[in-house]
């Protein structure tokens, strides 16, 4: 059964800690580079996360649901680092 985003099972946390490092790395491509380039790399990943389930069957929406936590956990640092005045 699939769960909610906010939550993530004993079963999903290899997988979702594994895919927020490229959650992290989309939040700094849209920060220091272009959103544009963000928006690439979400998009490709997504694709290509899709694709891979459609042949493997291997629960895409575990890696999906790390990417997604790691923008949020990389919006939430450059938010907190703009509102202290660091950047």
């Amino acid at each position: 059964m699939k769960s909610i985003l906010l939550m993530i099972t004993r079963e999903e946390l290899k997988r979702v800690l594994l895919h927020i490092p490229l959650g992290l790395l989309t939040v700094l491509f849209g920060y220091y580079v272009g959103w544009w380039l963000a928006i690439i790399f979400a998009t490709l990943f997504i694709f290509y996360e899709l694709n891979e389930d459609m042949h493997l069957c291997d629960e895409a929406y575990k890696d999906i649901k790390g990417f997604i936590w790691g923008l949020g956990i990389g919006g939430l640092i450059i938010f907190g680092l703009k509102l202290g005045g660091v950047i």
